[in-house]
């Protein structure tokens, strides 16, 4: 068929400094015939490890494909569209496989969440939190070139419905800021991270 199997996932807990990915995809040799499934995993930003299995069948490399997606994510290859959250799993990103647009695009900034944040009025405390955890002028900047640059984006250019469920995180960080809440910030900031994918090289992210 005309489906792609080919999987995009990540992974960012900011109290375990953790931020990887891994890639799964079922590939077919030009000529046909040919079936391999090939894995890259690594820190996000890194050339990482892979490896590449030869398959019989072009069905026992869609089955390896979908046991591997399954076991990452504990999410069905199938009803990915419905993709629920585990901790401690791989988060599946949603890739815009189309042409990247030559024209710039010009992101509305009036009334956005990150507006919102930027004048938000933290109390001493609470920024010191912030500045352990997460740069929120940073995630700002990125949900800007987001639309845009896909150089930007280490694991490739995301869709529409991946980039909005980031600006749904920036809207629930926003929301406990003032809280000071520092568990719940990490788990977001993670979240954010997993969603919007960041090279942050092997630096702590705390």
């Amino acid at each position: 068929g005309d489906e792609i199997y080919d999987a995009t996932l990540n992974q960012t807990n900011v109290g375990d400094n953790n931020n990887k990915y891994y890639i799964i995809q079922a590939l077919e040799s030009d000529a046909g015939g040919s079936f391999m499934v090939f894995n890259r995993w690594g820190r996000v930003g890194a050339r990482g490890q892979q490896k590449l299995h030869p398959c019989s069948t072009r069905d026992e490399a869609i089955d390896e494909f979908e046991g591997k997606f399954e076991d990452k994510t504990k999410n069905s290859w199938s009803d990915r569209k419905n993709f629920e959250r585990y901790a401690k799993k791989y988060t599946w990103l949603e890739m815009d496989y189309g042409e990247v647009d030559k024209e710039t695009t010009q992101v509305q900034k009036k009334g956005s969440i990150t507006d919102q944040i930027k004048e938000t009025k933290l109390e001493t405390r609470t920024a010191q939190f912030i500045s352990l955890i997460c740069n929120i002028s940073m995630m700002k900047q990125q949900m800007m070139e987001i639309g845009y640059n896909a150089d930007k984006l280490p694991l490739g250019k995301l869709s529409k419905s991946t980039i909005l469920k980031g600006y749904d995180v920036l809207k629930r960080i926003s929301n406990v800021i003032s809280r000071a809440d520092r568990r719940q910030l990490e788990q977001l900031t993670g979240e954010f991270y997993t969603v919007i994918p960041h090279d942050f090289g092997f630096k702590k992210m705390r």
